[in-house]
């Protein structure tokens, strides 16, 4: 077997974490309170689903940081947030960091070792990861929890019940005009080609698609399961920026 990657979650980049968690609210998702991350630069709030995965909603605890040059170069997620709002990162998650960020450095992968990460949430319990990064990519991340996943991840079943009766991620499409640049790269974090088009990664699958409209830097689309996808009509004006649409 190649991959033995899971899709931990997707990282979507706001201005202000109080009006986001109030617009996905509005939308039929049940928001969590998060933390605040090391620094003092970014703040969160989660939405679980029941399949383990979930969407970050991450903020600046200051918007003016987004404007500070020394906050930008600080070892923080600033820089992904910077671009402005919308879907910014994917994380991978491995039981052994250590080993499979060396399995993606044998493959040619320029990756920087796994450093510590964490946060704390805003009940005062810390929270301990360990996290890799080629340079300051965020497309994808690398993740391994310390402490207890249980304790990042909103999982009672009362945080993970959506109005909207969201019940996990499907899939998360990479859209590019470069689709075999992203393939390649792609097929070098996995250690295998695509079936069928696509990486499964643990409850969800990846899929990169050639879209000529989308230039530079790819979009993420997240594809949602819900029991009841015509309750999911997503504003993008609402979901701030990023793409979700749903499946059965």
């Amino acid at each position: 077997m190649g991959s033995n990657w899971r899709l931990d979650h997707i990282v979507i980049s706001v201005r202000n974490l109080a009006d986001a968690t109030a617009d996905y609210e509005r939308l039929g998702f049940t928001v969590v309170r998060g933390g605040t991350h090391p620094g003092g630069w970014t703040h969160n709030a989660l939405i679980g689903l029941p399949d383990g995965t979930y969407l970050e909603l991450l903020a600046p605890t200051d918007v003016r940081f987004l404007q500070d040059a020394d906050a930008l170069s600080a070892r923080n997620f600033l820089f992904a947030l910077a671009p402005g709002e919308g879907a910014a990162g994917l994380a991978l998650a491995a039981d052994d960091l250590n080993t499979a960020v060396a399995a993606m450095q044998g493959r040619g992968l320029v990756i920087d070792p796994p450093r510590p990460g964490g946060r704390t949430r805003h009940d005062g319990v810390r929270l301990e990861w360990r996290i890799a990064m080629q340079e300051r990519a965020t497309l994808p991340f690398y993740i391994q929890d310390v402490t207890p996943r249980s304790l990042r991840v909103p999982m009672e079943p009362a945080m993970v019940r959506h109005a909207n009766q969201v019940s996990g991620m499907t899939k998360v499409v990479i859209r590019t005009a470069d689709a075999e640049r992203w393939t390649r790269h792609f097929t070098i974090i996995m250690g295998e080609q695509p079936i069928a088009g696509e990486w499964h990664c643990g409850v969800s699958a990846l899929r990169i698609a050639a879209d000529p409209q989308v230039l530079g830097t790819p979009q993420i689309e997240v594809v949602l399961r819900s029991r009841q996808p015509a309750a999911c009509a997503f504003d993008p004006a609402r979901t701030h920026g990023a793409a979700l649409r749903v499946t059965e």
